[in-house]
């Protein structure tokens, strides 16, 4: 048998392995309902406290099967017609079905207390006794996951453990990019299906070896859209509740820095997550091991583990160029961290910040100033073990280019 035909019995034996279908968490939901028909919808709850509901028209279809898929099977399948007889391909997957709306809760609150560090201790062990855990837990800061359907509990719970001076809540729905993604993951293993068939009935060497060319693209493509769905699922399943607490402070202290007149640079926060719903979107390239939980709104994408990237436009105003902005963020923020150091990421400046603790979160904050506005991108990874696992990915996704501004 020569030696390339070995090399492919090898690699087929390995795709038999990651043919099986994969089981996906079937998500809860809370307990109050929303009328979804025929629409999708994003829910803001503003820093005033009421929620604003945005409604968008149904998504398109799902796109076709990837480039080049059919085209391949139809000339394989035309090469080898001869020895097809008699077999059937399988045929195409059928349309998933999904029997709820799946609705990620997102919410951010900020509040002070006596003692920070014990408000953020009571926070995770009420989150825990609910059935979730903690990504980030530092001296000031956590970041909570609690299963969807307790909520509405758990963030009345948090909230009630301080002076609550501003907060907000998004609710998501990611229904249309889970089943964008499942419908793309069966249609990637229907055509892998098919191509194994051929593989198995081809006899031409060269045949072979044009087959597992297209049966290795699309197992690494079945593998990225199989993460998606997982976390999609995990996102549908688990809320998010971003909590930060300040310290009471006495009246004779002294006021921390602000910079009058910078606006949107002084609400800056990693976990905040609402300074570009109302900005113009700034389309980024999905990092590897990311996924977008939703195609509206502003650019947001987030890895199952809580890493997150989000980008948008924001007012030029003062005018200043791109060391202009970097070195006032510098000036503003910088004090509050353990570590600050500039960086240059996909042509943009920026800070690279390190939270306190001993498992501290990593926040990029970069910059590029145009004329009006400013393309702002945030990345934060919860722990330093994220970003040493997705940094170069952000990095190659960020430097790939190609950013478009759209309307929000």
């Amino acid at each position: 048998m020569p030696t390339r035909v070995r090399r492919a019995a090898v690699l087929l034996g390995a795709v038999g392995a990651g043919c099986a279908k994969q089981a996906y968490p079937e998500a809860a939901y809370p307990s109050e309902s929303y009328d979804y028909a025929g629409e999708s919808e994003v829910m803001e709850m503003s820093r005033g406290g009421g929620y604003r509901k945005e409604s968008y028209a149904p998504s398109a279809p799902p796109p076709p099967p990837p480039p080049g898929v059919a085209q391949s099977v139809g000339a394989v399948n035309g090469a080898v017609a001869s020895d097809m007889s008699g077999s059937e391909a399988p045929s195409p997957p059928d349309a998933p079905q999904t029997a709820a709306r799946m609705v990620h809760y997102d919410a951010w609150v900020e509040m002070s207390a006596p003692r920070p560090r014990e408000v953020v201790d009571l926070a995770v062990d009420l989150v825990v006794g609910f059935g979730g855990y903690s990504e980030v837990a530092s001296d000031d800061r956590a970041v909570l996951r609690v299963p969807v359907d307790k909520f509405e509990e758990a963030w009345k719970g948090v909230q009630a453990l301080g002076d609550v001076s501003d907060r907000s809540v998004a609710a998501r729905d990611v229904t249309d990019a889970f089943t964008d993604v499942d419908l793309r993951l069966r249609t990637s293993r229907a055509a892998r299906d098919r191509l194994v068939v051929l593989l198995a009935l081809a006899k031409d060497e060269q045949q072979q070896i044009a087959l597992l060319r297209q049966i290795q693209r699309l197992t690494e493509e079945i593998d990225v859209l199989d993460s998606q769905m997982r976390t999609l699922a995990s996102l549908a399943s688990f809320s998010r509740i971003a909590l930060h607490v300040s310290g009471v402070q006495s009246w004779d202290n002294t006021p921390a820095l602000t910079l009058d007149g910078f606006g949107w640079l002084t609400d800056l926060d990693p976990f905040g997550g609402g300074l570009f719903e109302d900005a113009p979107r700034l389309q980024l390239t999905v990092p590897s091991g990311f996924v977008r939980p939703s195609l509206k709104g502003p650019f947001i994408a987030t890895s199952a583990d809580g890493s997150v990237v989000r980008s948008g436009r924001l007012p030029n105003e003062p005018r200043g160029s791109t060391t202009f902005w970097v070195d006032a963020l510098d000036e503003a923020v910088a004090g509050q961290f353990a570590g600050a150091e500039r960086v240059e990421v996909g042509g943009r400046s920026g800070l690279r910040l390190v939270g306190h603790g001993d498992e501290p979160y990593v926040w990029w904050v970069l910059m590029s100033a145009g004329d009006r506005l400013v393309d702002v991108v945030e990345v934060v990874f919860p722990t330093e073990a994220q970003e040493a696992r997705y940094g170069d990915g952000v990095r190659e996704a960020l430097a790939q280019g190609g950013a478009v501004a759209v309307a929000p």
